[in-house]
């Protein structure tokens, strides 16, 4: 009977089409690993430029919020050198994405976008200034043909927007200031290609408001929250440049029937609203973190005060540092790292520079998405709460669901390189599920190997969270940690696993077994926090990496003395996880590794005659840089006291222990001293042993 019953569930699943995880040849994006840098501006309500400093936790006039906006764009860089000449339209496109009072952090706060207006005016008063959203959370009363609870009442009244927009029309003190406000839901509609490649196959063009085509200049102005797609800031807010006549109310179904909404399945969203930026363009960031959301981005979620406003050119890096200012790592943000990949701008934090207030000072955890939290959601679309690494080499198929066949013949020691004994070129997966079988099209019973290295800053606790649908081994450095034989419904995390990461360069193996239809699986390397509401983020300041070079600018050199003087033939070894060299100290004991990547490296001198201080030297390398290191020698006859000399007490310390004395009380003439010219100490110590 269980024989016939698995023989079923094998023909069911032979039946079931396949439908392989997406992927793209990490070379094939338009800029992989950028080495541009970016800027962000991050003023606080407390920072002490200003001309009156508030705390975080109150409540800020207009006149306090014109300023941290005007000082986080000028920290930014400024707006001026990037108003070109013959630029007249000028869209400021905030997030009003339900009908809500002011200050409710669910909206783009008015004040900000006030703000920006009139610094803009009065850099130009020419300049055409139209305040523009199309919000996918309600629509103007009296719009046929939209879901009942998207017109229960108009955001752009009830949020402030209409009477902030309107004192300002006419208004004497700004003669000539030419300020609208524009429904993007309704405005004239042009069909504008996708830039190539497309990161998405659901549009190959996108029906856009004539007001964001035309624009000159576009200034994002979206609210600091959390959201499914982990955050919702710069990039997130772009969807609602969609214009709802034909995208529909929220922008998914299509209006009326017409088949045209966005695909908000969870394998498409992000990289559909990537698509959206790049097709669009966007010249600056303002984000709105007086008060955001945690939990949820709509009303229901928690309201957080922060009184600050962060600013920025790059649209990537804004998003990165709003991520960490969540303390949410932003290489667990998946558009993030799209938009990274796509040329859009620099997502690692090392790599932007910030003027104003610090990261680590200004962060401070948001409770994640309450969907999120939910097991139900642990899976491959959802992950709960981090995305697995996406960037894997892979070698395979090995035919044969030999799990505990050693395929590489060194799996411990596997250290591969792109395109290199086998192994494939990076490949980026467009989903947390990682598919080997997707990538080589093969069938069932196969074995697949996938690769990564890691840099870590430090050595750390962290933990691996994993996720498969069937069998399973993971090895880090080289120690088997995980081992999983079976099926089971693949989720993000099926497991976590504690784990320690090493210094520098770490090495990560997976072996996946494919009984039937595709094998997949997902990891990621997280912190070790506990409580449910902030868990899952990747362990801050680590990289995966698709490969290394094992060869690099930096050095470690420095030299081997006895009594300050070089010894000559000493013999040194540097280990780290990939590499293993040795050298010979010169006669003036020097001796020098040159041409070494970043990683962990462990110097180690060694001879027969000696003994040396310290033993080792463990030794980081986070850059080009060039690190001494020495070691003292002493003989290993005659240092009987064990200080790294050759001197009385050695004598001292030798007698004691022959006579069951003390090596460590020298004084014996109580004078206070015991020292190399107490010659009394030695005499009174070989009278009381004669």
């Amino acid at each position: 009977m269980v024989a016939a019953l698995v023989a079923v569930d094998l023909v069911v699943w032979s039946q079931v089409p396949l439908e392989h995880t997406p992927f793209r040849m990490l070379d094939d994006f338009e800029c992989s690993g950028s080495n541009q840098t970016g800027r962000v501006g991050i003023v606080p309500s407390d920072y002490s430029s200003l001309d009156r400093p508030s705390p975080l936790t109150g409540r800020l006039d207009y006149e306090q919020v014109e300023q941290v906006v005007g000082l986080a764009v000028e920290l930014a860089g400024g707006l001026e050198p990037w108003l070109e000449e013959g630029m007249r339209k000028v869209v400021i496109k905030p997030n009003i994405v339900e009908p809500a009072p002011n200050g409710n952090g669910v909206n783009t706060d008015w004040r900000v976008v006030k703000a920006l207006a009139l610094l803009l005016y009065r850099i130009d008063p020419e300049l055409e200034i139209a305040v523009a959203e199309g919000a996918g959370g309600w629509a103007r009363p009296g719009t046929p043909h939209v879901r009942p609870w998207a017109v229960s009442s108009d955001g752009y009244v009830v949020s402030g927007y209409r009477e902030m927009i309107e004192s300002l029309q006419d208004n004497p003190e700004y003669p000539g200031l030419k300020l609208a406000w524009v429904d993007l839901n309704f405005d004239e509609v042009v069909e504008v290609p996708v830039p190539e490649p497309r990161l998405s196959d659901c549009q190959r063009s996108f029906f856009l408001p004539r007001t964001m085509v035309e624009a000159d200049f576009i200034i994002d102005v979206p609210v600091l929250k959390v959201h499914d797609t982990r955050i919702t800031v710069g990039l997130k807010n772009y969807v609602g440049v969609l214009p709802g006549m034909v995208y529909g109310w929220s922008k998914d179904q299509g209006y009326n029937g017409n088949g045209i909404g966005l695909d908000h399945s969870p394998a498409v969203l992000e990289e559909n609203f990537v698509d959206i930026v790049r097709t669009v363009g966007c010249d600056f960031v303002v984000v709105d973190c007086i008060v955001g959301k945690e939990k949820s981005k709509y009303t229901t979620g928690i309201s957080k005060r922060r009184n600050m406003v962060v600013a920025g050119r790059d649209i990537v890096s804004v998003d990165a540092v709003c991520a960490r200012l969540m303390d949410i790592n932003p290489d667990d943000v998946e558009h993030i790292c799209l938009a990274a990949y796509s040329g859009l701008g620099q997502n690692d934090l090392e790599m932007i520079e910030v003027a104003g207030a610090g990261i680590e000072q200004a962060a401070t955890p948001f409770i994640k998405s309450g969907s999120m939290m939910d097991a139900e959601y642990r899976n491959s679309r959802y992950p709960y709460y981090g995305q697995s690494n996406r960037v894997w080499l892979l070698s395979g198929p090995f035919p044969g669901l030999e799990m505990d066949t050693d395929f590489l013949e060194g799996e411990s020691t596997a250290a591969p390189l792109p395109g290199e004994d086998g192994w494939t070129e990076p490949v980026y997966f467009f989903d947390n599920v990682i598919d080997p079988a997707g990538y080589f099209l093969s069938s069932a019973d196969c074995v697949y190997y996938a690769f990564s290295y890691l840099l870590a800053p430090e050595d750390a606790a962290a933990r691996i969270w994993l996720g498969s649908r069937q069998d399973l081994k993971v090895w880090l450095n080289g120690e088997l940690v995980y081992d999983y034989s079976g099926s089971r419904r693949h989720r993000l995390p099926n497991e976590v696993i504690d784990i320690r990461v090493s210094a520098g360069i770490n090495r990560i193996l997976v072996k996946a077994g494919q009984r039937y239809q595709r094998s997949e699986f997902s990891l990621n390397i997280c912190d070790t926090e506990n409580n449910t509401s902030y868990a899952g983020n990747r362990l801050a300041g680590i990289k995966f990496l698709p490969g290394v070079e094992l060869t690099g600018s930096a050095a470690i050199h420095g030299g081997v003395v006895l009594r300050g003087r070089g010894i000559e033939g000493i013999a040194v070894s540097l280990e780290s996880l990939l590499l293993s060299e040795a050298a010979v100290s010169s006669s003036s004991g020097g001796f020098f590794f040159p041409g070494l990547p970043q990683g962990k490296y462990t110097v180690r001198p060694a001879h027969a005659d000696y003994r040396f201080y310290p033993p080792c030297s463990v030794v980081v390398i986070s850059d080009s840089e060039s690190i001494d290191v020495h070691f003292e020698a002493v003989l290993l006859d005659g240092d009987y006291n064990g200080d790294r000399s050759l001197d009385i007490f050695d004598l001292l310390s030798l007698l004691a222990g022959v006579s069951g004395g003390s090596s460590q009380e020298y004084d014996f003439n109580g004078d206070g001293q015991a020292n190399v010219t107490d010659v009394a100490d030695l005499i009174l110590f070989l009278k009381e042993h004669q």
